[in-house]
């Protein structure tokens, strides 16, 4: 039982690895276009400022995107999927909850590991010949 659980956090810890390799190069774009030297121009800063913080307003949809992927062993419709399926339960909790609700990372590992889960069943299906 032990061992089980073990292969699947090991195999939830190496899908972990590509969102979080991600941010340290998107928090150093985002520290230089925050520190605006006095050489640089005005836009570069503002465009490496935006360009870093881009990547943190959607860390949740970084984060689905690449759990998915990573535990359906690198599928390409379940980075699809994993867009989908992340916008969807954003909109239907704003929807429900009347105002905007920010799942964050917690809501994207979460909304990846339904669609792996689904696309490990979905694998072999194939579609009725015509």
């Amino acid at each position: 039982m032990s061992k089980v659980l073990f292969a699947r956090a090991q195999r939830l810890g190496q899908a972990l690895m590509l969102p979080v390799a991600i941010l340290p190069a998107a928090g150093l774009v985002l520290g230089l276009g925050a520190a605006s030297p006095h050489w640089w121009s005005p836009a570069l800063s503002a465009w490496l400022y935006q360009t870093g913080d881009a990547v943190f307003a959607h860390l949740g949809l970084l984060f689905a995107v690449g759990v998915a992927t990573g535990l359906s062993r690198n599928d390409g419709s379940a980075a699809l999927a994993a867009v989908l399926a992340y916008l969807i339960t954003n909109a239907g909790l704003d929807a429900f909850a009347g105002g905007p609700v920010d799942t964050g990372a917690a809501g994207g590992v979460l909304v990846g590991l339904m669609v792996a889960y689904v696309a490990s069943f979905s694998r072999h299906w194939q579609a009725p010949a015509a």
